[in-house]
C-alpha cells in the first residue's frame, strides 16, 4: 500500500500516472495529506478558537494558539495530542494567552514556546517566552 492519503469521498487512492518515457508525473495527480482524527478545539474568546502553531516530536504533537480546550478537554493555549489524535491528559500546562509558536529541542526533548503571554499556569512570570520539559512542567532553570 502506498503512503498516499486516500481521498475524501473516494474509496481508492489517486494513482499517480506517469509518463515512463518522459519521466515527468502526470499533470492531474494530485496526492492529499493524510487524513488526521478530526477533533474540535474550543473557543478561548470571543467565540474563536485558532491554532497557530504546531509542533511534531517523539511524545506527540504539540498544537498552540488562542483556544481554551480541545476535544472536551481543558488546554489553555497549548496541548500534546498522541499519535491516535486525543491530548494527552499527563501533558497539563498552560498559558495566560496566545501561543504563537512552538520548538521542540531534539536534543534534550524540552518544548520552547512564544508568544504573547505574560504568565505560566497564571502565577509564573514568563513574558513571551517559556520552556517546558516532557512532562509539561515548566523548565524553572530556563
Amino acid at each position: 500500500m502506498s503512503n498516499v492519503a486516500m481521498v475524501p469521498g473516494s474509496s481508492k487512492a489517486p494513482s499517480k500516472k506517469s509518463t515512463a518515457r518522459t519521466g515527468n508525473a502526470s499533470p492531474t495527480w494530485r496526492p492529499t495529506a493524510p487524513q488526521l482524527p478530526v477533533r474540535l478545539v474550543q473557543p478561548h474568546q470571543h467565540g474563536t478558537a485558532t491554532v497557530y502553531a504546531i509542533q511534531d516530536s517523539p511524545q506527540g504533537l504539540y498544537v498552540g494558539g488562542a483556544f481554551s480546550g480541545f476535544d472536551g478537554k481543558y488546554h489553555a493555549r497549548l496541548a500534546r495530542l498522541n499519535f491516535n489524535g486525543p491530548p494527552n491528559p499527563a501533558f497539563r500546562t498552560w498559558t495566560d494567552g496566545t501561543v504563537r509558536s512552538i520548538r521542540f529541542q531534539w536534543s534534550d526533548g524540552k518544548l520552547l514556546v512564544a508568544g504573547n503571554f505574560g504568565t505560566v499556569y497564571g502565577y509564573t512570570p514568563r513574558t513571551g517566552l517559556a520552556r517546558f520539559n516532557a512532562d509539561g512542567s515548566l523548565d524553572r532553570a530556563f
